[in-house]
């Protein structure tokens, strides 16, 4: 059943008490009969499986549970002290932590051959041509060191846990407590919340874009204004957060880069500087062992390819349309359908309702904001729209009650 206008609690506060007026059970509600099914793995489940299940159901991320008596049933208690009877959720698996296992395997692959490579005069950049890339992307993917992991090997940061009678919290505790864990301005914020049942059984799972479509279709009083009012104006158009690679640039190495700098997405800009695309892990949702080689194409290349509908990619001549026969692009198709690459931008001057309505109808965790000549200044993140709404109303109530 989807939420409705009598989700949202009558309250006597001051409008500016806007997310403490709309109750998280609602958002919940309103994520129902939509396919939400809930899909997860079991902590030992190898790590080829867990993938696969990802691909199948086109998911960043999911839960890594725990059978009773497990070994790792301690950390679980440790990291969610909170949580009521004996939980079973050890914590997420999602493409980015994949990623990264896989980028420290190869990086550790470097250290050996290190002495080698100094003793034949070579520099790292020239090591390799790309069919030996390829080769040595697709040797570590056939490993019996990657291929053996296990699900809680590869058990990221991104993600929480809610018990189930803090649905009845207020939005405000759940962005709050939740997505940023008491600290608004804190670097990382967390991504989705698992929702815990009375037995310590994940049953729900709630994201951050979950909360700002909810924001953006119910209008919750209290937002509005501020929702109304320009990038500029609400001093969001300022340069931050902002990544970028260069089109040339192979995408095992963005990825690398990505996870170097702690970011989730990175712009991919020409010599001049102009934004061709975005890159993040959600291009690797449908990824399997078997095509990791591909990660050694450049990016642009990559993703012209990948969303072959890409106005912006279009005609680049960079573009091999041979490679295009790699495996994996068709497997993405079949699993995820996307043709074309949503580049989502806005200007100073866009109103952060605008932006919101971006995200939202495009599907996308960033926007980019871009000067008159289309080269990208800053980004703008779902986490920065939440943060904003927070701060706003930590403001107007000051510390008293967070």
């Amino acid at each position: 059943m989807a939420a409705n206008a009598g989700d949202l609690p009558p309250s006597s506060r001051p409008s500016a008490a806007a997310l403490r007026n709309a109750a998280l059970g609602a958002v919940m509600r309103s994520c129902e009969g939509k396919g939400r099914g809930l899909v997860a793995v079991q902590a030992d489940e190898n790590v080829v499986d867990a993938m696969k299940k990802m691909a199948q159901h086109a998911l960043l991320a999911v839960p890594v549970l725990l059978p009773p008596g497990h070994p790792r049933a301690a950390d679980a208690a440790e990291r969610w002290p909170h949580v009521l009877g004996k939980p079973t959720l050890l914590g997420f698996v999602d493409v980015q932590s994949l990623l990264a296992k896989f980028v420290e395997f190869r990086r550790d692959q470097h250290r050996i051959n290190e002495g080698w490579r100094k003793s034949l005069g070579e520099d790292d950049e020239d090591f390799m041509d790309s069919e030996e890339v390829v080769k040595e992307l697709e040797d570590i993917a056939a490993s019996e060191q990657f291929l053996h992991l296990k699900s809680a090997d590869v058990v990221g940061k991104d993600g929480t846990v809610l018990y189930q009678l803090q649905e009845n919290a207020n939005l405000f505790q759940a962005v709050q407590d939740g997505f940023f864990q008491g600290n608004e301005d804190a670097k990382r914020a967390i991504h989705r919340l698992a929702v815990f049942n009375a037995c310590g059984n994940v049953y729900k799972m709630i994201s951050q874009s979950d909360v700002l479509r909810f924001i953006l279709h119910y209008g919750i009083g209290g937002l509005q204004d501020t929702m109304e009012k320009d990038l500029e104006t609400l001093g969001m158009a300022e340069r931050r957060g902002l990544v970028t690679v260069p089109e040339n640039l192979i995408v095992v190495e963005c990825f690398a880069h990505m996870i170097r700098q702690d970011v989730s997405g990175v712009a991919v800009v020409d010599g001049t500087g102009m934004l061709l695309g975005n890159l993040s892990a959600s291009d690797l949702r449908c990824i399997l062992p078997e095509h990791f080689g591909v990660l050694a194409m450049p990016v642009v290349e990559f993703l012209a390819l990948l969303y072959p509908e890409s106005e912006m990619l279009e005609g680049n001549a960079r573009v091999d349309k041979g490679s295009g026969t790699h495996p994996f692009f068709d497997w993405s198709k079949a699993n995820s359908g996307t043709k074309s690459m949503p580049l989502v931008t806005c200007s100073k001057k866009s109103s952060l309702k605008e932006v919101m309505q971006l995200m939202s109808e495009n599907h996308v965790h960033r926007v980019y904001l871009v000067d008159g000549s289309g080269k990208p200044l800053s980004v703008i993140t779902v986490t920065d729209v939440l943060q904003l709404f927070v701060k706003k109303e930590k403001a107007f109530f000051g510390e008293m009650d967070t």
